[in-house]
């Protein structure tokens, strides 16, 4: 006969494993480019989602296929068009297991010439959102970082987790402090006891910060500041010249947003093995010239588009801008081996599969 204790155990765990079948998920930012892209590949394994946006960037379109699938699967899909830094958004908030936050003011060069406007997006919901994951008793929490601004420059290449945190950008900044505000928090509480690393207790929390290349692909919004690789193609579809900022020779780890979403999910499937509380380089290894990622987007557009006229693909060159850093390239042997990520899209593939989307988009408003 089974003790109160085993059978206690038992029906944990089974409740435990009943939760993975379909949990409700948040998503920050769940309409911009690469948390709409997490919001698909959510809904196609059956979750319920939370999708809370501004939609200061991110776009209804984004999610017309996500709504269509939950829709026809019989899973609940629930928008919210609001700031994270209204507590309001926060009280008043369902229950969910787990929160994907890819909420985030992107541009280097904007946080530095408009620092109120980074911090009033990456760092004033924080109180909001680590009090929500406390009262809600929330289990898994996602966060996406940035490894092309945290290292600042860094101090050897391929730049793995271990090395110090130096920021040259306010942006840079915001994302590190998430990080570490979470590491502190979590292991307050842990100390105390009020969350735990039992991955079937009530009280199971742990976390998982990505730190991200450049990501590329569908959806990435252009804007003066940032996205090269939607700014490039614009620009050489349109006629407009392409610039550089600095002599081309600055460097970038680029990794496909495909890529970046599998590794969303590998993270959450650990973490729902085990306790994670670390931090993940994602990115391919690799580091790719500005020049370099113009000539690929020239080459690609030529292969496409033959009936296209010049293009206009001779880059004007600018000075470099305040906060970006000359080279990023990433140690990705971390999350390799610890989460059995690795990157599986090359640069000219993913620039391929960038190129074929705008095209559709473009062809769908025309």
């Amino acid at each position: 006969m089974k003790s109160d204790f085993e059978c206690s155990l038992g029906c944990r765990l089974v409740n435990f494993l009943l939760d993975l079948k379909g949990m409700r998920i948040l998503v920050t930012g769940g309409a911009g480019f690469i948390g709409s892209h997490l919001v698909d590949a959510l809904v196609k394994e059956g979750h319920d989602l939370v999708v809370v946006d501004d939609f200061s960037n991110g776009k209804e379109d984004n999610l017309a296929e996500a709504k269509s699938l939950a829709a026809q699967n019989g899973t609940q899909f629930k928008i919210l068009r609001a700031s994270l830094a209204d507590p309001n958004v926060w009280t008043s908030m369902e229950e969910c297991q787990a929160v994907f936050h890819t909420a985030s003011h992107t541009s280097v060069v904007q946080s530095v010439y408009n620092p109120g406007q980074d911090f009033q997006a990456n760092i004033d919901p924080i109180p909001n959102l680590l009090k929500y994951i406390r009262s809600k008793k929330v289990k898994y929490f996602l966060m996406a970082s940035s490894g092309g601004t945290v290292y600042g420059d860094a101090p050897y290449f391929p730049t793995d987790e271990r090395a110090l945190v130096s920021p040259l950008s306010p942006h840079g900044v915001t994302k590190a402090f998430l990080e570490i505000y979470l590491q502190a928090w979590t292991s307050a509480l842990k100390s105390s006891g009020e969350i735990g690393d039992d991955i079937s207790s009530d009280k199971y929390f742990s976390w998982a910060s990505l730190r991200l290349g450049n990501v590329y692909g569908p959806r990435q919004v252009k804007n003066n500041d940032g996205g090269v690789v939607p700014l490039f193609i614009d620009d050489l579809m349109t006629g407009r010249q392409p610039v550089i900022y600095g002599d081309g020779s600055k460097t970038r780890d680029y990794v496909y947003v495909g890529d970046v979403v599998s590794a969303f999910m590998a993270s959450f499937t650990e973490l729902q093995r085990m306790k994670l509380d670390g931090i993940y380089n994602v990115a391919t290894g690799k580091e790719t010239k500005d020049l370099e990622v113009l000539d690929q987007i020239v080459a690609e557009m030529q292969s496409q588009f033959p009936k296209l006229k010049k293009l206009n693909s001779k880059p004007k060159m600018e000075k470099r801008r305040p906060g970006e850093v000359e080279r990023s390239l990433l140690d990705v042997n971390k999350i390799a081996t610890f989460l059995g990520w690795t990157a599986q899209v090359d640069f000219a593939q993913g620039i391929k599969l960038t190129v074929e989307a705008y095209n559709k988009a473009n062809a769908r408003k025309t």
